[in-house]
């Protein structure tokens, strides 16, 4: 590709000396930039995309100490390094995307010629002019949850790869135009979750997992299903009403439409049984949450009840990604509810 070209394209080789501070990597890559690193087996090449989101350091940290140790893949490599300038724009790792910018994993689908739609279609195109055998697209997320993997369907190869960094698997019908689901149509490919950003404990899920996907010569993407992997499916968004106003706290704040408890990430990935209080409303009557189902109707009133200005659930549930941010409860939502498999 040109220098102008949305996409740098290099080896490890052309990066060397590699920077001693993930800062200094990303000053010296520039923006996105795919790199490519020589395996043992030449024949087969897998992906790691890092950084979608600027505000998610796991992945990068993880990709840049792989990259500093100069390990010797089982196959060829490519890792993907996304969201460059949002991670740097101060005060750094802050910004998911630079302000006026797409989300730069929601560009994969019909092409846009803005900023991040031509990095998607550069990617798009490197990809398929690239035989790979499976893909691994690392996250953080902004709620205490454990590690977990999200793809399209159920099936041994998806179940495997998440087994490489997590215990959970989440299986999504939620049509977003992420990475994932690009490039799941041509091979394996998940998304993984390592946990809260800036957590170290998700830094450390993020390198191991990344080690032991490079490294290992064999996936056995065909074996049985790992037996210890738990699958959960049918993730519903539970959104807040338009224009509400948020606070997180132990007791109800008066100027706040909808007052939620604040340690309510910890129950990610755990039953939250029928009755469980979440929180306050400023008003009796309000319903503060909208929740379709997959035919697109209305189902909130099954879910939750407002019990005289106390907000509760109808039924138990399983959340996941339930978030104690405010400003990502209003702009995505509070959390995904699951299913768990049969």
């Amino acid at each position: 590709m040109s220098s102008d070209a949305p996409i740098r394209c290099c080896t490890r080789d052309d990066l060397l000396p590699i920077a001693e501070t993930v800062d200094g990597f990303l000053r010296q890559l520039g923006g996105p930039t795919w790199i490519t690193i020589p395996g043992q087996d030449p024949t087969r090449t897998r992906l790691v995309a890092t950084l979608l989101h600027g505000n998610e350091p796991s992945s990068i940290r993880a990709a840049h100490a792989w990259l500093r140790a100069d390990h010797l893949p089982a196959v060829n490599t490519v890792i993907y390094v996304g969201s460059v300038a949002a991670a740097l724009a101060p005060p750094g790792f802050h910004h998911r995307a630079l302000p006026g910018e797409r989300d730069a994993n929601r560009c994969y689908g019909p092409v846009d010629h803005d900023t991040q739609g031509r990095i998607a279609s550069a990617f798009t195109q490197q990809f398929l002019a690239t035989p790979i055998e499976a893909v691994v697209d690392i996250h953080n997320n902004t709620g205490h949850n454990p590690a977990y993997g999200i793809g399209f369907g159920v099936d041994e190869a998806q179940q495997h790869l998440t087994a490489l960094f997590a215990d959970w698997y989440v299986t999504t019908d939620l049509h977003l135009n992420t990475l994932v689901e690009m490039t799941g149509k041509h091979c394996p490919s998940i998304a993984i979750e390592c946990g809260l950003a800036g957590d170290p404990a998700a830094d450390a899920v993020a390198l191991a997992g990344l080690d032991r996907f490079l490294h290992r010569p064999q996936l056995g993407l065909e074996q049985p299903a790992p037996p210890h992997l738990q699958v959960l499916h049918h993730p519903q968004p539970v959104k807040l009403i338009p224009g509400i106003s948020l606070a997180f706290a132990d007791d109800a704040q008066v100027n706040a439409d909808l007052t939620l408890r604040p340690n309510l990430d910890r129950h990610n990935f755990a039953e939250l049984p029928a009755g469980s209080s979440l929180g306050w409303t400023r008003t009796p009557d309000l319903q503060p949450f909208i929740v379709r189902n997959h035919a697109g109707e209305d189902i909130t009133a099954e879910l939750f009840v407002n019990t005289r200005g106390e907000i509760q659930t109808r039924r138990r549930m399983i959340p996941i990604m339930m978030t104690t941010v405010a400003h990502i409860a209003q702009s995505d939502c509070l959390f995904y509810m699951v299913q768990a498999a049969d």
